[in-house]
């Protein structure tokens, strides 16, 4: 998989905490009939906010688009022999990323450029480590992340247990959607 994609699909990973920087930082208060607070949509510079919007959205739809193109790989059967849940991995890359990276402010073009670096870092780092299959995103829409047979990462919705055998897509070398049969 190209490293562009991989960095879309790390953007993707990091898109709740775009979409909290985002109503972070909108303007709540021109909904209120009696205020008398600026009336702009957003607290801090327009585009700023677009673009967290647009850091939410794009690298989504990508990750989909992903997924459904692997949809039409041919797939492998696969017997599952050994199985083990990487989902809480998605806990952790959460506390340790994206957490602290919400104590940013976003006001001053300094922040935004710590930030900015930062991110490219993380998403150099992420690439690298082919650690692109641990997603939130995936896990708020009922994907599970498993390591089967000591070296296939999955992502399924499929129930799966040790025995079952389930059709596997190729996304990237040795990550790919799994279907049970």
């Amino acid at each position: 998989m190209r490293t562009g994609v991989k960095a879309i699909l790390f953007l993707s990973s990091v898109s709740p905490m775009f979409l909290i920087l985002f109503v972070q930082n909108f303007n709540f208060a021109i909904f209120h009939k009696t205020s008398t607070v600026n009336k702009s949509l957003f607290l801090i510079e327009p585009i700023i906010a677009w673009i967290f919007l647009g850091l939410v959205v794009i690298p989504n739809i990508v990750l989909f688009l992903i997924l459904g193109k692997s949809k039409g790989n041919t797939p492998s059967n696969c017997t599952i022999n050994e199985i083990n849940t990487k989902s809480s991995d998605v806990l952790n890359y959460m506390a340790t990323y994206v957490i602290p990276l919400l104590a940013f402010k976003t006001d001053k073009i300094n922040d935004i450029l710590v930030f900015t670096l930062l991110l490219i870092v993380l998403t150099i780092i992420y690439t690298h480590t082919n650690s692109f299959f641990i997603n939130p995103v995936l896990i708020v829409f009922g994907y599970r992340i498993l390591e089967i047979n000591q070296s296939i990462i999955l992502i399924t919705k499929s129930d799966l247990r040790r025995g079952d055998t389930t059709e596997i897509y190729n996304i990237d070398n040795k990550i790919f959607l799994g279907v049970k049969i």
